[in-house]
């Protein structure tokens, strides 16, 4: 007797198309550095310890057992507590598949299957490439030539069950985004709040970024992604902002006048103070004062 079979075609939703990079290595307590964006998926997991992590205007705490995914050209950096030392793996791979939506900035707890699952896809990469494993930044991975049959497609294969199974798991399992906030001990959010305290007491005096950096002890870069992150402005334009609305006060008062607040704030020109003064207010600084002194007079 013939049947009449017929072929099912198994649909794929997720399909690992590279891998760029596997890393699994110890970060020092105090570890920094300035920040990347790539054309391709990363997620970083915290083996033990805990990291801050800047994801383009947010920045999370990634504790032991979570996982964050960063998206392609997601601009991202690490930061070290300065009290733990973290051991971190990071994986680094493309796909164009539109299922990894579902990845974006969210941390997640792992279960003990998840985490045996991604130790058994570091101990296969370990196999295909050769490493070093325990330096960052490497920017290509050389394979090894003698590896077990089909190395290369199970590792494929490995990473692709594990995104299914994290896609799968019950969303009330998937942690929130945490922003970064009072509440949540931080290095990141520290500085920041040493630097606003310390601009609002200093109105009257100037400081450069690099004077900031100095005296806070922290490298260019980082302090103007963190700033931003924390703030939303970018930390001289927030300087600025301080300042104009100090001069928006001492105007009201009317004790002095419009080039002797310029003066007094440290702007290096009073042309240069009535254009932040505009841009900011969207008046001129005579305007201003002529706008108030007008309501006073109602």
């Amino acid at each position: 007797m013939k049947m009449n079979y017929r072929k099912q075609k198994l649909r794929q939703v997720l399909d690992i198309t590279s891998m760029i990079s596997i890393h699994y290595f110890e970060f020092t307590k105090s570890f920094t550095y300035d920040g990347e964006s790539h054309p391709f998926w990363e997620f970083v997991y915290i083996d033990t310890g805990e990291i801050e992590v800047i994801a383009d205007d947010k920045i999370f705490i990634l504790k032991k057992d979570e996982v964050v995914f960063h998206k392609p050209d997601e601009f991202h950096n690490i930061i070290c507590n300065g009290e733990i030392a973290p051991n971190v793996i990071i994986i680094s791979f493309d796909t164009n598949s539109r299922y990894m939506k579902f990845f974006e900035k969210r941390i997640m707890h792992l279960s003990d299957p998840q985490k045996k699952m991604l130790a058994e896809i570091v101990a296969e990469a370990m196999t295909v490439f050769k490493g070093p494993f325990d330096v960052p930044f490497i920017p290509k991975m050389s394979k090894n030539t003698n590896v077990p049959f089909g190395a290369e497609q199970r590792l494929k294969n490995l990473l692709e069950l594990f995104l299914i199974e994290l896609t799968r798991q019950d969303d009330s399992t998937v942690k929130s985004k945490r922003l970064l906030n009072p509440g949540i001990k931080s290095s990141a959010y520290g500085i920041v709040v040493s630097i606003v305290d310390f601009l609002g007491q200093n109105l009257y005096a100037t400081y450069t970024l690099d004077e900031l950096c100095k005296r806070f002890n922290i490298s260019k870069s980082l302090l103007k992604q963190v700033f931003k992150a924390v703030t939303g402005k970018p930390l001289m334009h927030y300087y600025t902002q301080l300042k104009i609305s100090e001069a928006k006060r001492l105007l009201r008062e009317e004790k002095l006048n419009i080039t002797a607040i310029a003066q007094a704030l440290g702007f290096s020109s009073i042309h240069y103070f009535s254009r932040c003064f505009k841009k900011t207010v969207g008046m001129s600084p005579t305007k201003y004062a002529a706008t108030i002194k007008a309501k006073l007079q109602l």
